[in-house]
């Protein structure tokens, strides 16, 4: 998409409230609400300027040739009258929410035929949420706005307001007031004082939906106060919901057993009645399910599991019977401790919960709601934080909370001094504070946000005011989630112990995307919305726009993993690099289909079709035909009367039907027994053809004749295709990627380290394996010849021992003799000397 379409263009200055450049001084105007004006709706494009909306087909602006074709339409409404600070989009692509600084509205879009309008403007049915509670002078301030994956028909609207208060609109049924409404802040009472979240000034700046699958993770809902501190609350869930029914199953395991726990060990840390609440909590869920089991599939086989059904069900906290209201928990722990960047100490800015497991690379998918929890593999919670000032912390949800619950008659209380902990895995410095300074009021305005990829889970972006980050979890995802599997199984082999890889942890890959700050004019251009555009008729692209309403395109590579050889770069050997897609099963055959398949060629013609269907003829049941129906004996029978006319009438008439079934059935038979003799003769004048045609090839083959040439030309053509193949797949190659891969790279570094040590780097590289070999040759041959050297000197030493005489036996004892004699004599001399050493020692001089 051009990054000067009209769409973008802002000449009334009164639909912006920035301008164009801003520097160091004038950042201190930046509005402190988090900004994203921009959002995609498969190949539509949505932009906000100012309180207009407008949307464009980018296929359309793709294959405008000039500028001047492409176009946009305004989608007109008419309660939307203030500046537009965020847009969401609904999951199905409906509806959005249109945020202001305190005022929301929800915008139904419209179908994709508006492209073929001829007016500019395309009218659109707005309503306005909530006005009663956003729409008032000193309402407090929207933070975040998002809708609820499993809302019923993706109506159900999620608002936060910066006094904590957490509420949930039906779009389908009232969009002023709210169904649900959760106090992540506790509300000012009237007794006179301060309280000690007034006196601290907390604010809630976002919130996060939990994430799992056999716990309470997807009913948990996650609320960032400015300080850094993490509140949570379970259950939420939507009043009107559609839930996989695998989901609530396994709940109802995971809190089952847990209820069967306390019963049988005794106390914990939470009460009793808590475990009783979620029982009931679960078992009214449980109650909605439907009692038939869910339809088989017909393109699955018996022995393949379905995938689960979608149920809908209603919130128990909207049945009257359960009048609890979920307890906040919190603040959470940080253990360790998260490292504080140097002159930081920025506001908490976003929060966000991504659940991921082994094999990142593999294609996400949005709901995840046809899972099995219990056949699915282990999967990680992962919890981001973002600042202000760069800073990102990424913890690991290792101990979920459980659900939780207000009840003020019970006389046990909960036990509020044990809170819950995230354990830190690491924490990120973007690099900000390096680049503006920390003293730069840019960074007090600073609202980093996050962006999920829509194709790998493992990666989420950061748009901020100087540019785009990348985190990529991918490195020490899969290793840790690897240990934990061997380290549950108890298979704690060398290098998959859960310590040792903690000790050792991967840093997460940080890659700066984009960057708008300018070091020497001290100013820049923040990015306020951020779209990654991924369909088939588009590239992977990122969109960025800046508060300039300028886009800048951003292609991303797609991810090239290796699937059968270990992943670079980790140390631990890869168990299964991707998960095999199941086998479709082939249903029944169609009529037509040949006898000869061509698997490599599908779509090819059969070379023989037969006459016959491919469904075998079922012979018919005769059994039915061949009863007799007795006339009842009676009195009455004597005489011929009206009913027993119009019994034999009915028997008759009976009869008749059925011999005309019977005639049809036979004709059938017959038809199919003559089409069973042709088809015999079809196909036995095939096999004589057939072994013609062979007899003719054999005949050839041993001639010699156009055979061998024609396999020839054969054999020749097929090099010559295979030879274009290559070009043409390396033309695409060069083409797609012109510079080589992560994994290309590491490749031929590799391949010039074994060079290096095998051939060497140079002439005279002694330390390589060939010089090393000559090496070795040449010692060789000259220990050889040295072996020689003393083998011959050898030989002669020992034929000149034994052409000398030697010695008789009476000769050596002779000799023998008399050296032990001189071995004694020598032996009593040296026992004198020490005699008489000790006596001039002891003798004194004076």
């Amino acid at each position: 998409m051009d990054a000067h379409h009209p769409i973008f263009s802002v000449e009334d200055p009164g639909s912006l409230s920035l301008s164009d450049l801003q520097t160091d001084d004038e950042l201190e105007d930046f509005p402190p609400n988090k900004r994203n004006v921009m959002v995609v709706r498969g190949s539509d494009l949505i932009v906000a300027v100012g309180s207009q909306l407008r949307i464009t087909s980018l296929v359309d602006a793709r294959a405008s040739s000039s500028q001047s074709k492409a176009a946009y339409k305004i989608l007109h409404t008419t309660n939307i009258d203030f500046d537009i600070e965020q847009l969401v989009l609904s999951p199905g692509g409906k509806l959005l929410a249109v945020v202001g600084l305190n005022q929301l509205a929800v915008v139904v879009l419209p179908r994709p035929a508006y492209a073929k309008l001829v007016t500019t403007k395309v009218d659109c049915k707005c309503h306005q949420v909530g006005q009663y509670y956003h729409a008032t002078e000193g309402a407090p301030r929207i933070v975040k706005v998002d809708w609820h994956p499993w809302g019923e028909g993706g109506s159900s609207l999620l608002v936060m307001t910066a006094d904590g208060a957490f509420r949930e609109y039906n779009m389908a049924e009232d969009a002023e007031e709210p169904l649900q409404t959760l106090h992540f802040i506790p509300p000012r009472t009237h007794r006179k004082g301060y309280q000690a979240d007034e006196a601290l000034g907390e604010e809630v700046v976002s919130f996060c939906l939990g994430q799992g699958k056999a716990d309470w993770g997807p009913l948990t809902v996650y609320a960032l106060m400015t300080s850094g501190d993490v509140y949570a609350m379970s259950p939420f869930l939507p009043t009107k919901a559609v839930v996989p029914e695998s989901y609530i199953l396994a709940l109802e395991c995971f809190v089952t057993a847990k209820r069967d726990l306390y019963t049988s060990v005794g106390p914990s840390t939470m009460p009793s009645y808590i475990y009783e609440l979620q029982f009931k909590y679960v078992n009214s869920l449980i109650k909605q399910l439907p009692l038939s089991p869910p339809p088989h599939p017909s393109n699955l086989a018996p022995s393949v599991a379905p995938p689960s059904r979608l149920v809908h069900v209603l919130s128990p906290s909207s049945i009257p019977a359960f009048t609890y209201t979920p307890a906040r928990q919190g603040p959470f722990l940080f253990q360790p401790a998260p490292v504080e960047l140097e002159d930081g100490g920025a506001d908490a800015s976003d929060i966000a919960y991504v659940e991921l497991g082994e094999g990142g690379n593999e294609i996400r998918d949005a709901l995840d709601t046809d899972d099995d929890p219990a056949e699915t593999k282990e999967k990680l919670g992962v919890l981001l934080i973002v600042y202000g000032d760069g800073k990102v912390d990424v913890c690991l949800d290792t101990e979920k909370i459980e659900a939780q619950w207000e009840v003020t008659q019970s006389t046990e209380k909960l036990d509020t001094e044990e809170l819950p902990a995230f354990t830190v895995y690491e924490t990120i410095d973007l690099g900000i504070l390096s680049v503006v300074g920390s003293s730069s009021p840019a960074i007090d305005s600073n609202r980093p946000m996050f962006h999920a990829d829509p194709l790998y889970g493992d990666v989420i972006y950061i748009f901020h005011s100087f540019g785009i980050h990348s985190l990529a979890m991918r490195s020490w995802v899969d290793v840790l989630v690897r240990a934990m599997q061997r380290d549950r199984a108890e298979e704690r082999s060398v290098g998959y112990k859960l310590e040792d890889v903690l000790a050792e942890p991967h840093p997460t890959e940080v890659r700066q995307l984009l960057s708008t700050y300018s070091a020497n004019q001290k100013s820049s251009a923040p990015v306020i919305a951020m779209a990654i555009i991924n369909s088939p008729f588009l590239s992977y692209t990122v969109y960025a726009l800046t508060v300039a309403y300028q886009l800048i395109p951003l292609n991303l590579p797609l991810r090239l993993s290796p699937t059968t050889e270990e992943a670079p770069g980790l140390p631990y050997p890869k168990v299964s690099p991707t998960k095999p897609s199941p086998l479709k099963p082939q249903g029944p055959p169609q009529f037509g289909l040949g006898l000869t398949s061509t698997p490599n060629n599908p779509n090819q013609p059969p070379a023989y079709i037969s006459l016959l269907t491919s469904v075998p003829f079922t012979v018919p049941n005769l059994n039915k035909y061949l009863s007799r129906t007795a006339i009842p004996r009676s009195q009455s029978n004597r005489f011929m009367t009206p009913d027993t006319l119009r019994f034999l009438g009915q028997q008759a008439e009976s009869t008749q039907t059925k011999t005309g079934e019977l005639e049809n059935l036979v004709a059938q038979v017959s038809s199919r027994v003559d089409l069973q003799k042709r088809e015999l003769d079809r196909q036995m004048a095939t096999v004589k053809t057939v072994q013609e045609l062979l007899q003719k090839l054999k005949n050839r083959g041993a001639e010699g004749g156009d055979l061998n040439r024609r396999v020839e030309s054969v054999v020749k053509r097929q090099k010559e295709l295979v030879e274009r193949v290559g070009k043409v797949l390396q033309a695409l190659m060069d083409s797609y990627s012109p510079t080589l891969s992560e994994f290309e790279v590491k490749w031929f570094k590799e391949l010039n380290r074994m060079k290096d040590q095998v051939i060497g780097s140079g002439v005279g590289d002694s330390e390589c394996l060939k010089g090393r070999v000559a090496t070795v040759v040449h010692r060789h041959s000259i220990l050889k010849n040295e072996l020689t050297t003393l083998s011959d000197q050898h030989e002669e030493k020992t034929k000149a021992a034994a052409s000398k005489p030697k010695l008789g036996t009476m000769q050596v004892k002779a000799i023998e003799g008399r050296l032990t004699t001189e071995q004694r004599l020598l032996s009593e001399a040296k026992s004198r000397v020490d005699d008489l050493r000790k006596a001039l020692e002891q003798v004194s001089l004076g």
